[in-house]
């Protein structure tokens, strides 16, 4: 008997959409700059007989985005870590100014 799975994914509440079809029980996934929320859902899929388990959803995870501004020395200049809320409106949550020594400059 062999087993797949089946991962779904949907973003922003919208519909759930395939993004994955296998035999690994893992999967990396890469957050998109739009996305403020995502939630997962998988099933397993018995191959031989085409019998599917029930869907097993998982929470919903706020999508929290993190830019990193590196200067021609390879030095991190800006760190800024930015969350969406439910507004769809970016708040920073947390800056960090460096200089090109690797100082911290800034903090806010």
């Amino acid at each position: 008997m062999a087993i797949a799975y089946e991962l779904e994914r949907s973003t922003n509440a919208a519909a759930f959409t395939q993004i994955y079809t296998g035999g690994n029980s893992f999967f990396t996934d890469t957050a998109l700059a739009l996305w403020n929320t995502v939630q997962y859902r998988v099933r397993a899929v018995d191959g031989d007989t085409g019998l599917t388990s029930d869907w097993l959803e998982g929470p919903v995870f706020p999508v929290r985005h993190c830019f990193i501004q590196v200067n021609d020395n390879g030095v991190i200049r800006t760190l800024s870590k930015t969350q969406v809320n439910d507004s769809g409106i970016i708040r920073t949550l947390l800056t960090v100014q460096v200089n090109d020594d690797g100082i911290i400059r800034q903090i806010f």
